[in-house]
């Protein structure tokens, strides 16, 4: 199985268990391939679960690729499970912190982390944590 099927697949079993996925990410290539990858798994699955990208430029940037964006709001935040992709992979800063902090108690959640994080330094401040942590490269893309 490749990065990019894998990756997916625990996106689709964490929210069947019912949990949400974070997806932090700087690659705009990376970003769209497993957006629509996992578009396309939810598509042939039962589940309809929304997925939301929080970025300054993400209208702009979906727009050309002819999907309209979500944004989180509040009551959809603490109801149902959710994809997020979103900027700032270091954790440190903007809506990642907030939503980490919500998430990171939660077993049935998920992090997708690269692996140019280092997961004991970036984690610090959100410890203890029950939210699973995958780790994987997003260096040389995602094929």
């Amino acid at each position: 199985m490749d990065k990019l099927a894998f990756i997916c697949s625990c996106a689709i079993d964490t929210i069947k268990d019912g949990g949400s996925v974070l997806i932090p990410m700087n690659r705009i290539g990376n970003f769209l391939k497993t957006l629509e990858h996992i578009s396309v798994l939810l598509e042939s699955s039962t589940l309809k679960v929304p997925i939301y990208v929080i970025s300054s430029i993400a209208e702009e940037l979906l727009s050309y690729t002819n999907i309209i964006p979500e944004w989180l709001c509040k009551e959809r935040q603490e109801k149902e499970p959710c994809i997020v992709f979103s900027p700032h992979w270091s954790l440190r800063l903007g809506p990642t912190v907030h939503l980490l902090h919500r998430w990171c108690q939660d077993e049935r959640s998920l992090l997708v982390l690269d692996n140019e994080v280092n997961p004991e330094i970036a984690l610090l401040p959100f410890k203890p944590m029950a939210m699973k942590v995958l780790q994987c490269s997003f260096l040389s893309g995602i094929k």
